[in-house]
C-alpha cells in the first residue's frame, strides 16, 4: 500500500493525537511497537516520535515470554500493536 507524504502526515497527527488525549501519554513514556513493516507501523513509530515517545520495537516472531522481558526491562507504559499478532 502507497500514501502520498500527505496522506502519511494526516495519519501520523490522527495516531499522535490518540497516544496523548486518549491515552493519555506524555514526554518521555516507553511505547511498545508491535506489528510488521508496513505503513501503518511506520506511522505509529512517527507518531510516538512527534508525541516525545520513547519507542521500543519489537519483531513480529517474539514469544510472549520474551515480550515480558522487554516490557519489563524498557518500563513500557503502552503497546500499539497489529491485531494479527
Amino acid at each position: 500500500a502507497s500514501m502520498t507524504y500527505r496522506e502519511l502526515a494526516a495519519l501520523t497527527n490522527r495516531i499522535a493525537r490518540v497516544l496523548v488525549e486518549d491515552m493519555k501519554l506524555v514526554p518521555g513514556n516507553r511505547l511498545l511497537l508491535r506489528g510488521p513493516n508496513n505503513p501503518m507501523m511506520a506511522a505509529s513509530w512517527l507518531a510516538a516520535i512527534k508525541a516525545g515517545l520513547v519507542t521500543v520495537p519489537t519483531m513480529p516472531l517474539l514469544r510472549a515470554k520474551e515480550l515480558k522481558q522487554i516490557i519489563d526491562k524498557a518500563q513500557i507504559q503502552a503497546v500499539l500493536c497489529d491485531v494479527r499478532l
